[in-house]
């Protein structure tokens, strides 16, 4: 049994892919450490998931197949628009550019699609809604929280997102090809002028963002100067 053997081996492994690792999706690296003992294998390395550029801290424990979060990966990850799209993410043209770091947990249970939580400063990337009048440079700080299912078909579960003038949180709905059907929000919160739920939908103007208040607050007299000139393309809901 377990308790009855005891042993620790460490090694260097080159030129690694794998497809049984994350099921559905692509690991590739140039170079890994591991170490294994009784209890625990460990993965670590930088390395690319479809590829998207990450650094990796894997552990799988031996023997506990039933745990919800095994085996468990973390570390540094890159993020850009490219990157997204490589996962499945395809978001409208202009809404994200740069690029920017972030750290991830990956979980993969048994049985279930890989899920992938990912946090990041937002500094690097810049963000646009036109529809909202509302830019980030890539110079600024912010806060991103992501949780998404890696199944055949990505499924964004959780979205916050914070940056100077704007908070918004909801989920992500998606088309069966992966791109960007709306963005659903409880919250979304503009400058001084907007406190409401919304939908953020592909379909705008030059393939933009159109949006839609489903209720809330809305103060006309501190919306932006080109937004009471009509210069935005947004839908009242």
């Amino acid at each position: 049994t377990k308790d009855d053997v005891s042993f620790e081996v460490s090694g260097f492994a080159s030129e690694v892919a794998s497809e049984a690792i994350v099921p559905g999706r692509r690991l590739t690296s140039n170079a890994l450490r591991f170490r294994a003992t009784p209890e625990e294998l460990t993965i670590f390395g930088p390395g690319q998931l479809d590829g998207v550029p990450l650094d990796a801290d894997w552990r799988l424990q031996i023997g506990e197949d039933d745990a919800e979060d095994a085996p468990q990966a973390s570390g540094r990850v890159i993020i850009t628009n490219e990157g997204l799209n490589a996962l499945g993410v395809a978001l409208p043209d202009g809404f994200l550019s740069g690029q920017g770091e972030g750290r991830y947990q990956l979980f993969l249970a048994k049985g279930k699609s890989p899920r992938l939580t990912v946090s990041s400063d937002l500094r690097g990337l810049g963000l646009s809604i036109p529809a909202l009048d509302w830019t980030k440079t890539q110079e600024a700080p912010g806060g991103l929280e992501l949780a998404l299912s890696l199944g055949e078909r990505p499924d964004v579960e959780t979205l916050e997102l914070s940056a100077p003038g704007l908070a918004l949180s909801g989920d992500v709905a998606l088309t069966e090809e992966g791109t960007l059907r709306e963005i659903r929000l409880n919250q979304l919160r503009v400058g001084n002028w907007l406190d409401a739920s919304a939908r953020l939908a592909a379909g705008g103007r030059s393939g933009t963002l159109a949006v839609s208040i489903d209720g809330g607050l809305l103060d006309l007299r501190s919306l932006p100067a080109r937004s009471k000139a009509g210069g935005t393309d947004r839908r009242a809901g």
